[in-house]
């Protein structure tokens, strides 16, 4: 059974701070557990409220009252995992392969859909840029639905993916209102789908380095569509 001091670093996982300090971040639910324990990650912790077998792995049993103590869900789950965090390096695989730039994406669950969404259309990597939301926040990693443990997200700065895209004469393909229509427009195998901020757009910063800029057409009164969703459309067509 766990210490009180784990359960009390467990529950403070929420936070970035201790996720820095700990190297950890947390999975909660049967089907998060799973992919955890299914691939090549570290799980340090895997606890539940009743006697819990997943994939040769037995849980530690807790309390309901501690479990709902270390949750970040609305609605605790019977079981949770902690994973040790890796690092994520930007690739050469950007020179032949379709990645997805994310520009100061804030939202933790639109973060989550489209790590999940870019997994579902098998793109190589997910790079964040500005203030993106980080990777391991508890509502990222709920919402990706597993994709989190797939997919390799890395974070770091405009130039640094600019310098390499240039190298790989890779094209910046930027989602916007205002550019050509994305049904008539054709991808190339390693071009970069650009998506901006959910209230501000593509940075100004970025907005210099792009080649393109497509923009998904419509018909109805809504201003833009949800950042995720143009992202899903994009990839689809890609």
């Amino acid at each position: 059974m766990p210490s009180k001091t784990t359960i009390k670093e467990i529950a403070s996982l929420r936070l970035k701070k201790t996720r820095d300090e700990l190297g950890l971040f947390m999975v909660e639910g049967e089907k998060m557990v799973a992919e955890a324990l299914s691939g090549d990650w570290e799980v340090v912790h895997f606890i539940a409220v009743a006697p819990m077998e997943i994939l040769g792995r037995k849980a530690d049993v807790v309390s309901h009252s501690d479990m709902e103590r270390m949750s970040a869900l609305a609605s605790t789950s019977p079981c949770l995992a902690t994973v040790r965090i890796k690092e994520r390096v930007l690739s050469e695989s950007i020179l032949t392969s379709n990645w997805l730039f994310l520009d100061s994406i804030s939202d933790p669950g639109n973060m989550g859909t489209i790590v999940r969404t870019a997994d579902w259309f098998g793109l190589q990597g997910v790079y964040c840029a500005g203030d993106c939301v980080e990777l391991y926040n508890p509502k990222v990693v709920q919402s990706s639905m597993g994709s989190v443990f797939r997919m390799n997200v890395v974070y770091g700065t405009y130039e640094t993916f600019f310098e390499l895209a240039q190298r790989s004469s890779s094209r910046l393909i930027g989602a916007s209102i205002n550019g050509k229509t994305l049904a008539d427009f054709s991808f190339r195998p390693n071009d970069v789908i650009v998506i901006g901020n959910e209230s501000r757009g593509i940075s100004e910063k970025m907005q210099g380095l792009l080649d393109i800029e497509i923009s998904i057409p419509g018909k109805g009164g809504a201003e833009s569509l949800n950042a995720s969703i143009a992202a899903g459309i994009m990839m689809s067509r890609l």
